[in-house]
């Protein structure tokens, strides 16, 4: 693979990393907000649903998801999905993770560890073989 198709290929796998990962934090930022889905009723489910999809930040990170899934389609076209997919699981797993631990004070504890730890091992098995 050429420099120029090798650079869309991994970019368009960086695009969806980044622009899936926002729209997931965009989400995140949000319910924080907003404060836990009441599901004792229907009316409190569908009250939090509104507020959260009535937020800019929710339309605009739902819409960086689907952004993504352009950036993916092209990404897939020009990869093997056994590459491409698992370094962006792991790239996702680290932007969210280090921001739900920085920003939200999320824990990390031996176990998700352990996990972060086993899926960026596979990558260097999966370059390996």
């Amino acid at each position: 693979m050429r420099f120029r198709e090798l650079f869309l290929s991994w970019g368009m796998v960086g695009a969806y990393v980044v622009l899936n990962s926002f729209g997931a934090l965009a989400i995140k930022h949000t319910v924080h907000r907003i404060g836990m889905a009441d599901a004792t009723s229907m009316k409190a489910m569908v009250s939090f649903l509104t507020a959260t999809f009535l937020s800019p930040l929710v339309l605009l990170g739902l819409f960086a998801i689907g952004l993504s899934a352009c950036a993916w389609i092209v990404a897939l076209s020009r990869m093997e999905l056994s590459v491409a997919y698992p370094v962006a699981v792991a790239l996702n797993c680290l932007i969210v993770v280090s921001t739900g631990l920085g920003v939200y004070g999320e824990l990390l504890n031996w176990s998700k560890l352990t996990g972060i730890g086993l899926l960026f091992c596979s990558l260097v098995l999966l370059f390996r073989g």
